[in-house]
């Protein structure tokens, strides 16, 4: 949803919350590696994310054939994506490769971000 044309509000139903926390997280952690703008979540009572509008059109908006700019901007933005250290992505580890261990210690790193947003 869309309010003013500068706040972007997302309510996801409950069982998908977690899902906007993991998705703070690795906005937050590629940020300081991209240049692009990355929005700026707020979790609000664990129940909605808001967040300002980037100014600019959508990618999927552009129309064939995509010229030159476009096309530097995306590469550029590939190539910042793929320069971010591994170490800064580990808590994205797939659960089927974590111990038992592991998914416990996953699960409370999730619910201590989720304390601090």
């Amino acid at each position: 949803m869309i309010l003013y044309e500068d706040s972007i509000y997302r309510f996801p139903r409950p069982s998908k919350i977690m899902d906007l926390v993991l998705e703070k997280k690795k906005l937050d952690a590629i940020k300081p590696y991209i240049t692009l703008p990355i929005p700026e979540y707020t979790i609000v009572d664990n129940t909605f994310i808001t967040y300002p509008a980037i100014k600019g059109s959508p990618f999927d908006d552009c129309h064939l054939p995509y010229d030159d700019a476009i096309l530097k901007s995306l590469a550029g933005f590939l190539k910042e994506l793929h320069s971010v250290p591994l170490e800064q992505l580990d808590f994205m580890q797939s659960p089927k490769e974590q111990t038992e261990e592991e998914k416990n210690e996953f699960y409370k790193r999730v619910q201590s971000l989720k304390q601090d947003v």
